[in-house]
């Protein structure tokens, strides 16, 4: 292994302990809606945060703010938990974490499902949350919105507001290797399981794309398995 490898494992582990404790801090039984902060997306998260139903706990997962952005986002949103994950061991200012392994690093620190929100979507009635669940033995995913099929590739979620069956994505991760973050190059044993679903080698979820996005293995995987996903009302409200 080299010191790259070592350093992308310390940083995964030390996120995932920072996800464990926050998860502990969060009232049980509630369901977490994680909005991802970006610097170039604070300045809409306050608004992302609105509008929760009394189930709902938002919060902010910071991938790359500084202490002055955390300070702003604080007295924006008092009362909105904060992750504050590392995303450089150096200290690095620029230093932003995929998509993806962010995903990830929530799902690795407990298997209750969760919502990932992007920063620039906004629910603009709390009744939508009422009818916000997922059924983990049968869905992988509940959301919103939808990308539509192309020929005899399928439709399947997009990550603007989704629901995750994080135990089933934890299962796979152990059996089929498979991360939540883009990859033109899945692990062996992914790319086993994606043959055994009709996606060989060349061949991925969208036509226009020569990898895997975000969350698309697990997507492709667990729809071969008999999971399907479920889309929720309120797209556009």
């Amino acid at each position: 292994m080299n010191y790259g490898s070592i350093r992308s494992a310390a940083l995964e582990q030390a996120n995932r302990l920072i996800c464990r404790r926050a998860f502990e801090a969060i009232e049980p039984g509630s369901l977490r809606t994680f909005i991802v902060v970006t610097p170039h997306l604070i300045h809409m998260a306050p608004l992302a945060a609105l509008n929760h139903g009394p189930k709902v706990i938002p919060v902010f997962v910071a991938n790359g703010l500084s202490q002055d952005d955390l300070g702003w986002l604080r007295r924006m949103s008092p009362g909105v938990p904060i992750i504050e994950l590392q995303t450089s061991f150096s200290g690095n200012p620029d230093s932003l974490l995929t998509h993806g392994v962010v995903i990830d690093h929530l799902a690795g620190a407990s298997e209750a499902p969760f919502c990932i929100q992007d920063a620039d979507c906004f629910v603009l009635d709390a009744s939508f949350w009422n009818d916000v669940t997922i059924d983990v033995r049968e869905e992988y995913a509940t959301c919103v919105f939808v990308r539509e099929g192309e020929g005899d590739r399928p439709a399947f979620p997009e990550t603007f507001l989704t629901v995750l069956n994080s135990s089933l994505m934890l299962e796979y991760r152990r059996k089929f290797s498979i991360r939540s973050e883009s990859t033109a190059r899945p692990s062996r044993r992914a790319r086993t399981a994606l043959a055994g679903a009709g996606y060989g080698e060349g061949r991925v979820l969208e036509t226009l794309k020569n990898y895997y996005d975000t969350l698309q293995q697990f997507w492709v995987i667990a729809s071969s398995k008999g999971f399907h996903y479920r889309k929720l009302a309120g797209e556009g409200a």
